[in-house]
């Protein structure tokens, strides 16, 4: 009977665990999103306007800067030592 409830138990511990996993998950994506949006101006992934009836832009007048990498590599040998 006593290993029945330690079964028991540590399932419901497990649960538990990757309830809090998922939840700090949750609570983290919106930075991930903002890691990936990061890691696309450095790696200068192409940029391309929405193709919408609005749009001002072109794609042909699009162009991808290469800014916010330089500016990361300014602040990387600002703070390498």
């Amino acid at each position: 009977m006593t290993t029945e409830v330690q079964v028991f138990d540590q399932t419901d511990l497990a649960r538990e665990v990757c309830s809090k996993i998922e939840e700090r998950f949750r609570d983290n994506q919106e930075l991930f999103d903002r890691m990936d949006e990061d890691l696309d101006l450095y790696t200068l992934k192409k940029w391309a306007p929405e193709e919408t009836e609005e749009s001002s832009i072109s794609p042909e007048d699009a162009y991808t800067t290469n800014a916010p990498r330089v500016l990361a590599r300014k602040v990387m040998a600002f703070i390498a030592p």
